[in-house]
């Protein structure tokens, strides 16, 4: 029993002692959003972790209940451009050697009664 009583502390202490913040193996960089009329918000995440760099678009759906994945990219520095052709179109424009995956829904993408088309165009 003591055995355990002193994992479970040791364990405890140690865990104080490790800084999230300072993890430098991980990182997270978010670009600028780009608002539809209507309220939905697009944006470009750029992550690292441990030396895999990923880049990825994301929407905020109008209210902030949820949101979606749109599409992904290995890799960071893309420059990509994003923009909204109407209020529920979103068009990302990509290098044409960038090879830019869809999320699963393919070119549409829906949180409850909220649908936006994802339209994708090489530069």
């Amino acid at each position: 029993m003591r055995y355990r009583v002193f994992i479970i502390l040791a364990s405890v202490f140690l865990a104080s002692c490790y800084d999230a913040d300072r993890n430098e193996g991980f990182d997270i960089t978010r670009g600028e959003a780009v608002n539809s009329r209507s309220g939905h918000e697009a944006y470009i995440v750029e992550t690292k972790s441990y030396g895999d760099y990923q880049t990825q678009v994301l929407i905020r759906y109008r209210g902030g209940q949820c949101g979606s994945g749109v599409a992904n990219a290995d890799g960071i520095y893309h420059n990509l451009i994003l923009s909204w052709i109407n209020d529920e179109t979103l068009e990302i424009t990509k290098p044409r050697s960038l090879e830019l995956n869809q999320n699963a829904s393919g070119s549409k993408v829906q949180c409850g009664e909220y649908v936006v088309d994802i339209v994708i165009k090489n530069a």
